[in-house]
């Protein structure tokens, strides 16, 4: 099981787009895959809301009960499409932050959940969270159980001035953990034609260097019209261009993997 967090508490970069779809091109690619709603705008579950057949438990008491026999992480995994499965979330999910503020360990919450998935048997190559737009608990325990770290960044103008806080934030949760994070970043709704998104792309690749996937994801009304349908690229569109760029970033991302050690 490998574990990729994506987060950016900038609004409109793409993040939930590219949680969805990254996670259903993982799926198309042949790799068993949870996508993990973990934000409580619930965005990831509106994207993927066509296939929700029937009503299941949210990520919120599962969070709360870690650990106990009524954690049941596994009654509430349900199916978008074959290979990718995910886990919903509401607007409850933010009392987590108020809960859990004063409890020891709290950031061990999702992973605690991640090992029982693993204990009972189910099997995914890749889980992937849509993390929350805030520096707080919830962030805390996605990054705390994470492998791999993805900033998806806007090339527009200021994109790259939440990264610093951002990265600062990451590097106390590290301390918490036996093995570092591998943290990468992914140039989202990138337009060609706009003279200020090539100059910003050229210092997303300064910034970041070889910790920038070469996928640039490109804007696509494709992408749009799938999450207002509820459903991943991979079933909207797979002539579109949005397709194209998310299944090459899959492959990018399988070429990079780093398996815990």
């Amino acid at each position: 099981m490998y574990v990729i967090a994506i987060a950016n508490y900038k609004g409109g970069c793409g993040k939930t787009t590219t949680a969805i779809n990254l996670s259903a091109c993982l799926a198309y690619e042949g790799n068993k895959t949870l996508l993990v709603d973990f934000d409580p705008q619930a965005y990831a579950t509106i994207g993927v809301s066509w296939s929700s057949k029937e009503a299941k438990r949210e990520i919120y008491p599962v969070i709360m009960n870690a650990g106990l026999a009524d954690c049941q992480i596994v009654e509430s995994i349900q199916t978008v499409e074959e290979g990718l499965d995910f886990i919903s979330a509401d607007e409850s999910l933010v009392q987590v932050n108020e809960q859990l503020s004063r409890q020891v360990r709290r950031h061990e919450r999702l992973s605690t959940c991640l090992q029982q998935i693993e204990r009972q048997n189910l099997h995914y190559d890749y889980v992937v969270i849509d993390c929350a737009s805030n520096m707080d608990v919830l962030m805390e325990n996605a990054l705390f159980c994470c492998d791999e770290l993805i900033f998806p960044i806007k090339t527009s103008f200021l994109s790259l001035h939440s990264i610093t806080n951002m990265l600062k934030f990451c590097h106390r949760i590290v301390d918490k953990r036996s093995y570092p994070i591998q943290v990468r970043a992914v140039a989202t709704m990138f337009d060609v034609r706009k003279k200020i998104a090539r100059e910003v792309l050229s210092n997303i690749k300064d910034y970041f260097g070889d910790y920038l996937y070469q996928t640039v994801v490109r804007t696509n009304v494709k992408l749009e019209e799938a999450v207002g349908l509820g459903v991943p690229i991979t079933i909207y569109d797979r002539q579109s261009s949005g397709f194209q760029d998310y299944k090459s970033l899959a492959r990018e991302v399988s070429k990079q993997r780093i398996v815990r050690s």
